[in-house]
């Protein structure tokens, strides 16, 4: 397969179940994306460079906690603070054989419509380093956009995955209160916050 990083979410599962490209391949391909992408757009704050050898390669935002590592929420307050548990979003996509390529660039706190970041540098948007990639998930729909991961795990609370989306040119969304659990994810309004996906197309997204 010439390059792998082209498929779709969905169309990427097809082909590892019918063994016509290895996870690694897919993580390969996206790896190659990001060390040429990321300096330009800033989609990440940490990139896992032997991610799980199964699955379709996602990321997610870096507000969703996994125990023993760092999840910094997009803040310098929070830098080094290392997660106690692993959220529940996380823990689902574990068990469906969802490998975690890397935490993604958000506003701090997911708090803010632009993608703006003074701590980790602002993402930008991957059609137009000029433009905004919106926010807070700005990483999400930048990774997903410059195809770095094949979809990526976000949240809104006033918009926070359909502003990405829409300035980058993704699908992406914003799941019904509840649905989806906010366990060990952090909380910016626990009545308005919900759990939400970004990819290349409605498809993807179911």
């Amino acid at each position: 397969m010439s390059d792998p990083a082209a498929l779709s979410l969905a169309a990427a599962a097809q082909a590892l179940r019918a063994r016509h490209v290895s996870s690694r391949e897919l993580a390969d391909a996206c790896l190659a994306r990001i060390a040429r992408w990321q300096p330009r757009i800033n989609a990440f704050i940490s990139v896992e460079q032997q991610p799980a050898d199964e699955g379709v390669p996602l990321a997610h935002k870096d507000m969703f906690y996994r125990k023993g590592r760092v999840s910094n929420c997009g803040s310098k307050i929070r830098r080094g603070w290392i997660a106690q548990e692993t959220s529940t979003a996380l823990s689902r996509l574990d068990a469906a054989g969802m490998p975690q390529i890397g935490t993604l660039n958000m506003a701090e706190f997911a708090y803010g419509p632009t993608g703006h970041n003074e701590h980790w540098g602002d993402c930008r948007n991957p059609w137009n380093p000029d433009h905004i990639a919106g926010g807070s998930s700005s990483g999400s729909g930048a990774a997903v956009a410059a195809r770095l991961a094949f979809g990526a795990l976000g949240s809104d609370t006033g918009g926070s995955v359909r502003i990405p989306a829409a300035a980058c040119g993704v699908t992406g969304l914003k799941t019904t209160w509840g649905r989806v659990s906010r366990h060990g994810a952090m909380p910016l309004s626990h009545s308005l916050d919900t759990i939400g996906p970004l990819a290349r197309s409605a498809e993807d997204c179911a």
